[in-house]
């Protein structure tokens, strides 16, 4: 079996855990050190997934694809729900990972957000509590920044630009504006929880033509953009198991999306990345490991990446013997 983990941020800004707290994985430090590895660019999870895949995007009708939606021959754009902390001299933006949006609360700002533009003809769809979709003309698309790259970022450099009839930045002001004192939001804020103030338009698109005569490859995630680019060529995304173990053997090469440390990274919650961190070391790399070892597979590739530097790692059973190579933190490469 030819297995591919992609897992990324497993190590994270200094401001967010220091080196010191980091925990051991002597797994994955073994791994790194006897295969062969190349230290790559930064990249950030979803980055790094589609240039595996060898895929464009776009993100926005793929990730409705995995939702349930269909896409058609439509352009489409997200319209994710974000938090626009307002400071000094910058506009910060959070996303859901922190705003963590309940789905009534979804439908009841969409309600809002499509009464107010129904003229306009531009209605928000709500797939998921996190990702929001609308539907617009491709003249209208607007330039704009992924939200991975702009989550816990200032908006200021990164707001939208448009050559069509849509001006996205008076949008974006227009629908601030309209949920400033929205019911859902003054809940939120009595509760002690950041507004959902504004929406991010980004990922836009049409479905590329799928391509026949790829390598086949099975795709293992519950990350919504991965499922999605399974599906539109044609494959069933596979549920993500809990560990290695539980992974059912194939013949096709397996590809592995791991985001549970990248979901705790962008929610700040350090103790859930910490618990995040270990458990993909037991869960995954641990166990990968020892499969290696006793041949159950036959090739593993190690996928690593984080904003600052990526690391590439492809690891098969005769590499064991290269003693001359002390086992030392997988970190120390990046």
């Amino acid at each position: 079996m030819h297995v591919t983990l992609l897992a990324a941020d497993l190590l994270p800004p200094p401001a967010f855990i220091p080196a010191h707290a980091l925990p051991r994985q002597p797994a994955l430090d073994w791994l790194v050190t006897k295969g062969d590895t190349a230290l790559k660019p930064g990249a950030f999870l979803e980055e790094a997934l589609l240039a595996e895949c060898k895929s464009i995007g776009p993100v926005a009708p793929l990730t409705l694809l995995a939702d349930g939606g269909t896409p058609g021959q439509d352009t489409w754009l997200r319209a994710d729900p974000v938090h626009l902390a307002v400071q000094r001299d910058n506009v910060q933006l959070l996303d859901s990972h922190v705003l963590q949006p309940t789905l009534a609360e979804a439908h009841a700002i969409a309600a809002t957000v499509n009464a107010h533009f129904r003229q306009d003809d531009l209605q928000i769809e709500v797939r998921h509590d996190a990702r929001w979709y609308v539907r617009v003309p491709a003249a209208d698309l607007p330039e704009a920044a992924p939200l991975w790259r702009v989550s816990g970022a200032s908006v200021f450099e990164r707001l939208p630009t448009h050559s069509g009839r849509i001006n996205w930045r008076s949008l974006q002001n227009e629908v601030a504006m309209l949920l400033h004192d929205h019911p859902v939001n003054l809940a939120r804020e009595a509760a002690g929880r950041p507004a959902i103030n504004g929406l991010w338009f980004w990922g836009g698109g049409a479905l590329p033509e799928h391509t026949a005569g790829k390598e086949p490859r099975r795709i293992v995630a519950s990350l919504a953009l991965a499922r999605g680019m399974a599906l539109h060529r044609g494959d069933r995304p596979v549920d993500l198991p809990g560990d290695i173990g539980s992974l059912v053997p194939s013949t096709e090469p397996t590809l592995v999306v791991l985001h549970q440390a990248t979901r705790a990274l962008r929610g700040n919650d350090a103790a859930d990345w910490l618990a995040a961190v270990e458990a993909l070391h037991a869960n995954w790399f641990a166990p990968a490991k020892q499969k290696l070892l006793t041949g159950e597979i036959e090739t593993l590739t190690l996928l690593l990446p984080n904003e600052s530097a990526s690391l590439a790692t492809t690891v098969r059973p005769a590499m064991r013997r290269r003693f001359w190579r002390a086992t030392k933190p997988w970190t120390t490469h990046a």
